[in-house]
């Protein structure tokens, strides 16, 4: 009798044993579909909410959901024309971006396969309304901007330009008012008619090769222009004092 109610109770705990162990397996059963269901995370996909008749439906299993042709997930909206939304559930064209909390200060519109920034109606490939930064070198014409902040390969029409100049150190020359300084060293005429026949140009004037290789920086040419043109005042003067001169040796003259 003793040993029949041992073999009863271990029958029961072996029981149990087995209940316990089955109960495991399906609690880690369920976690790991869970898991895989929301991709490894502790949080599952958002689903995605259709509009047709299947209800919500997950992009990721089902990425063409049949029945639902346009569905919204997060703050995206993908409409059945092809068009998607960020921050606007009705998308108006191809990419229609909205909402001040994006990295985008201005509206972006892609009607026709034109891009608008700022403007929901873009006459051209890229049209932008408003102050636009640009961070890096900018080529027009070209695929190189080569270093240059704006490289243009072709023609530029404008109705106005202002160079600026910045001082870039001390041994950089100013302005060429000093050409009027008392102290300044002006060439002599034979000087200069020295210096153009021996290297066929003004001094400090860069040469028809250096141009070709190097173009002709605007404001350094400006400011060597000006300063010819104030040396050309000097030499005007000098030879207008020596005209005044001679011609008050020749009145000299006539009256004796």
């Amino acid at each position: 009798m003793k040993n029949y109610k041992i073999v009863i109770l271990c029958l029961l705990m072996a029981a149990f044993t087995i209940l316990v162990l089955t109960s495991c397996n399906s609690c880690k059963t369920i976690e790991n579909d869970t898991t895989e269901q929301n991709g490894g995370g502790t949080s599952g996909t958002p689903k995605v909410t259709g509009s047709g008749s299947t209800g919500e439906t997950d992009p990721e299993t089902d990425p063409d959901p049949k029945g639902a042709p346009n569905y919204t997930r997060d703050i995206m909206t993908f409409k059945s024309n092809g068009n998607v939304g960020i921050g606007t559930s009705e998308p108006a064209y191809r990419l229609h971006v909205t909402g001040g909390n994006s990295a985008l200060y201005n509206n972006v519109y892609l009607p026709n396969g034109r891009l608008g920034i700022g403007t929901t109606s873009p006459q051209k490939q890229l049209h932008v309304v408003g102050d636009t930064y640009l961070s890096g070198n900018v080529g027009i014409g070209t695929t190189n901007p080569e270093g240059y902040k704006l490289r243009v390969n072709g023609k530029i029409n404008c109705t106005d330009v202002v160079v600026t100049a910045i001082a870039r150190g001390e041994d950089d020359d100013e302005w060429p008012d000093y050409v009027f300084a008392e102290d300044y060293n002006l060439r002599t005429l034979d000087e200069v008619a020295s210096y153009i026949q021996e290297n066929k140009r003004l001094p400090e004037i860069p040469s028809a090769t250096e141009v070709a290789e190097n173009g002709v920086n605007l404001l350094e040419i400006n400011k060597l222009l000006l300063k010819k043109v104030e040396e050309l005042t000097l030499y005007i003067l000098q030879q207008d004092e020596k005209m005044t001169n001679m011609q008050g040796q020749i009145d000299e003259l006539k009256k004796r």
